[in-house]
């Protein structure tokens, strides 16, 4: 057999079908799970934490 949408030969047995499409396992995997984009702070965790907290809380953290 042969998949859909990257034409590589594939066995029966390995084959899987989606909307009409015989696809391979990685083919499968990326039309059901699509590549998600990275988010704006993936680098500066401190800053996505700070702004995280500030949407959250309406008053300063007051620890004892």
């Amino acid at each position: 057999m042969e998949c859909s949408h990257c034409q590589s030969a594939i066995d029966v047995s390995e084959a899987r079908e989606h909307r009409g499409m015989v696809l391979c396992e990685d083919c499968y995997i990326q039309v059901l799970w699509p590549p998600v984009r990275k988010m704006y702070y993936e680098n500066d965790h401190a800053e996505f934490m700070r702004r995280l907290k500030e949407s959250y809380v309406s008053f300063p953290q007051q620890y004892h």
